[in-house]
């Protein structure tokens, strides 16, 4: 599973590749962990992503007053 907009995507294949490059098989991760490892991830950044958007309210309205 990829979500573009977090950019995991690049970085696995690139884990991916380096490690063919190396001589190692990367090692396969059952869907149903990975699906749950990305859900959790998604849910996790949007929620960071709500906390700063509120933070930069309250910077921009303590520096106006």
């Amino acid at each position: 599973i990829c979500n573009s907009n977090v950019g995991n995507c690049s970085k696995k294949k690139a884990i991916e590749v380096s490690a063919i490059k190396n001589g190692e098989r990367p090692s396969p991760v059952p869907n149903d962990i990975m699906f749950e490892y990305q859900r959790i991830m998604d849910s996790t950044m949007d929620a960071i992503t709500q906390k700063l958007h509120v933070l930069r309210k309250k910077i921009k309205s303590r520096l106006r007053s």
